[in-house]
């Protein structure tokens, strides 16, 4: 009877994971980690990006469908599988973002480049191809985004203005941003000839974007694509030398924005993971419930109680909490306004088991 009990309890939780919202958001991250030269700048990048990820489905209550791909797994197959099976529905949103080498042929016309998995030409890909295919998906609205060069560079520093606590949703920008909106955005963080610069905290593009958005989000500024890459344009500038190019296609989309009454909640995901630990979380479920699910959840993800969880800032390198699996869903299960978790790192057994785990936490205001 316990068994059978246990056994609810999991199938309840996972039940709630299956997609009940009419938008989702699809994110679709690459990042040449691996490279010896570069990898430590553009695994910053992935960090950071998976960050904002969490902040814009947890402020525009889109269902997430991520897809992170780095190491050996970011590579032109895996890119054509994602892309070639990636499904949209008329009101999704597509937000596709490279961090890696990059690169142009002589003969080459457009002004992005291609995207250069291992920094190897037999694995190219130009970036208005994947822009191309993303757009015969037909969703309503679609980013490109590449922090890649077109030549070979030293590396050089740059400080990062991501904050190194934990994200608190707070304003209707991104939902502005990204949810109220159609159309499209490509962006390259360099134009022809030029190159990309990788800092050690992540590329100078990357670094800059994220930095006029969280300017933009605290100030709670009137959100516009052109205006945030115009800015983007000047401070990449400024900082690198490289001059980012883009295209913005962009009108007001036909979704609602949710009232500033309706509690934000975070989000379901296609990570089941994930989803169990936004079911115990503070999104408005029984507290009691929120408190039995824990030992499910412990044994249907972690290999034991002693696993280890790391909570990371904004920033994705300040490390705010270190905690057993048991110490940190007991302590999920009682939060009071946590409401989503993006994952940046795990390892697990072979048998699939959780025995690390590195999380970002996002609270609502």
């Amino acid at each position: 009877m316990k068994a059978i009990k246990l056994l609810l309890t999991i199938i309840v939780i996972a039940g709630l994971s299956i997609k009940s919202h009419s938008q989702t958001f699809h994110a679709i991250v690459f990042a040449d980690t691996d490279d010896p030269k570069i990898g430590a700048s553009v695994k910053r990048d992935m960090e950071k990006i998976q960050n904002e990820i969490g902040m814009i489905v947890s402020s525009t209550r889109m269902w997430l469908n991520g897809y992170y791909h780095s190491g050996r797994e970011a590579n032109k197959e895996q890119l054509l599988t994602v892309l070639q099976n990636l499904r949209c529905e008329p009101e999704d949103v597509v937000f596709f973002y490279y961090s890696g080498h990059g690169g142009r042929a002589v003969d080459d016309r457009s002004k992005y480049p291609q995207i250069r998995f291992k920094a190897s030409d037999s694995e190219a890909y130009p970036m208005s191809k994947v822009d191309e295919v993303i757009a015969a998906k037909r969703p309503k609205f679609r980013i490109v985004m590449g922090d890649l060069c077109n030549s070979i560079s030293d590396y050089l520093s740059v400080k990062s203005e991501t904050g190194s606590g934990k994200s608190v949703v707070e304003n209707d920008v991104y939902e502005n941003l990204f949810k109220n909106v159609k159309g499209s955005v490509l962006v390259a963080s360099s134009k022809s000839n030029e190159t990309s610069i990788a800092f050690p905290d992540g590329g100078a593009f990357t670094t800059c974007f994220l930095n006029e958005l969280g300017r933009i989000v605290s100030g709670n500024q009137q959100a516009d694509w052109k205006v945030l890459l115009e800015k983007t344009q000047k401070a990449t500038v400024k900082a690198a030398n490289h001059t980012p190019v883009f295209e913005v296609n962009v009108n007001s989309g036909s979704s609602q924005s949710a009232s500033s009454s309706t509690p934000v909640t975070g989000q379901q995901t296609n990570n089941s993971f994930l989803n169990a630990l936004i079911n115990m979380a503070d999104n408005g479920g029984d507290r009691n419930q929120r408190v039995r699910s824990v030992q499910p959840v412990l044994h249907e993800y972690f290999d034991s109680p002693h696993s280890i969880v790391e909570i990371f800032g904004r920033d994705g390198k300040t490390r705010l909490v270190r905690e057993n699996a048991q110490e940190f869903l007991e302590r999920v299960s009682t939060s009071y306004k946590l409401i989503n978790f993006v994952e940046l790192d795990v390892k697990k057994t072979n048998g699939g088991k959780i025995t690390y785990v590195k999380l970002h936490e996002i609270y609502r205001k």
